[in-house]
């Protein structure tokens, strides 16, 4: 299994980028993602996106699909921000 932890940061809170992930689809319907969550840091404009995997193929399926593709269309409200992605591997949960 792997954790993929997208960090998102800003200068302020984004309430457009919030209502966007809130409003997208569940990802419990992506095949082999077998959990999500949406973080917030409201003091400091950080967002975390947090996406467990059955494995790194899965994960990758993923970013190679319609689906996403679709999921990132609209991403204007993540414009003047900076994001780092780290891949992890669960070695115990």
């Amino acid at each position: 299994m792997i954790t993929v932890v997208n960090r998102l940061q800003f200068d302020a809170a984004r309430p457009e980028l919030e209502q966007g992930f809130l409003a997208a689809p569940s990802m419990e319907r992506i095949p082999g993602c077998v959990g999500f969550e949406f973080w917030r840091n409201e003091a400091q404009g950080e967002y975390l996106v947090i996406s467990r995997w059955q494995d790194r193929a899965a994960f990758e399926a993923w970013t190679q699909s319609e689906a996403f593709r679709a999921a990132h269309r609209n991403t204007r409200s993540a414009e003047g921000g900076s994001s780092q992605l780290s891949v992890y591997e669960v070695l115990r949960s």
